[in-house]
């Protein structure tokens, strides 16, 4: 008898044995996948690299600066072809697609500057441009047009005060090109957005 419990003590503790790293396992493989991220914003990613790996080319404010704006220019050109297929006036639909035109242009030069300058641009737009852009795929005629105008009238007038707050350091190399970037650029922005005002205006 007393060799019988006792072997339903080993095996008792052995089965709590058992269990303990059953548990161990079940959680180091679940806990990858609780602290890996869902859905990462593709535009807070590129924020978190550069801030991590800093370019010694270029000032963090500027980084951030083209980072931003290439945020910014992926969003127009997803507006302006949804203009271009979906606006109710004539000025709206060829607004949308001058935004095209020369918003992949702008984009190509913030590419190329961020790649000159080791910085690593958002992959797609930022979650809540997703969500601007959604709502706008909702709507079709007037609403479509006063809602675009709205939301690009807007993004004009933050570039306009991004492109001017660009500031030049003589702490990093690159950081005219940068400034060159935006006094170049400027103008064209401030173009579009006066075009803005003067469709709004003629329809409202």
């Amino acid at each position: 008898m007393p060799r019988a419990s006792s072997l339903k003590k080993v095996y008792s503790w052995s089965y709590m044995k058992y269990k303990i790293i059953l548990v161990l396992m079940t959680s180091l493989f679940l806990l990858p996948s609780c602290q890996t991220p869902q859905n990462k914003d593709s535009v807070v990613d590129a924020q978190i690299n550069s801030s991590m790996n800093p370019t010694e080319k270029i000032s963090p404010m500027n980084a951030e600066f083209l980072i931003q704006m290439a945020d910014a220019r992926m969003m127009d050109l997803a507006t302006g072809e949804l203009a271009e297929k979906r606006g109710a006036k004539k000025a709206v639909k060829d607004y949308g697609r001058k935004m095209v035109l020369d918003q992949e242009i702008m984009l190509e030069e913030i590419r190329s500057l961020a790649q000159m300058n080791g910085v690593t641009l958002p992959k797609e737009i930022s979650d809540d441009k997703k969500s601007a852009l959604k709502d706008l795929k909702k709507l079709k005629g007037r609403k479509f047009d006063k809602q675009f105008m709205t939301l690009i009238q807007r993004d004009h007038e933050r570039d306009i005060r991004k492109f001017s707050d660009v500031k030049v350091s003589d702490a990093h190399i690159n950081d005219p090109a940068i400034g060159a970037y935006a006094k170049n650029r400027l103008p064209m922005i401030e173009e579009h957005l006066a075009q803005v005002i003067e469709i709004q205006k003629k329809y409202k």
